[in-house]
């Protein structure tokens, strides 16, 4: 009995397990293996140490806002508000939410696999729309914005800093 066991893990479950461990999508709470309300530090260790403060990108005090992009993974981008991860953006390039959505995708695959609570007209352009899924406590979002009828740009992490529509300006 404990061979099958044995087997049924190693073939079916541990594989699963350990791919989706690795896995860049982005979720309400981060990304990969980053979630919002991690320190700096925190980031960076899981990071390899590769993170480095952007201070062209810093607003107000030291470290108050910054966005930094996420070195080896293409198109992320991530939000620190005073030293504490806040939000991550997902441009072209970048990777797909945990339900599949990247950019690209036409707007009506969202709205079949998002539930949400509704549409608000882009800040630049009345045309385009956010659409905006959060959390069931409602502290965390995820939010799709859109171009011509396709995801243009994601992103997730705590609504305040997922509603910044300049970033960190």
């Amino acid at each position: 009995m404990k061979s099958k066991k044995l087997v049924f893990c190693a073939v079916l479950v541990c594989p699963l397990m350990s791919a989706f461990a690795g896995e860049w999508v982005l979720r309400e709470d981060g990304i990969g293996p980053l979630r919002v309300g991690m320190r700096f530090d925190q980031v960076n260790k899981r990071m390899d140490g590769k993170l480095v403060h952007d201070d062209l990108a810093v607003q107000g005090p030291p470290y108050a806002c910054e966005l930094i992009s996420a070195p080896g993974h293409p198109g992320i981008s991530l939000m620190f508000v005073e030293g504490v991860l806040k939000r991550v953006d997902v441009l072209p390039d970048g990777k797909a939410t945990v339900r599949g959505i990247a950019v690209g995708d036409p707007v009506s695959r969202v709205s079949a696999t998002y539930p949400h609570s509704g549409e608000v007209k882009d800040f630049y352009d009345a045309r385009e729309q956010n659409i905006t899924v959060r959390s069931k406590d409602r502290a965390l979002a995820i939010q799709f914005g859109t171009d011509q009828g396709k995801v243009a740009w994601l992103r997730a992490g705590a609504v305040k800093e997922v509603n910044y529509v300049e970033g960190c300006l």
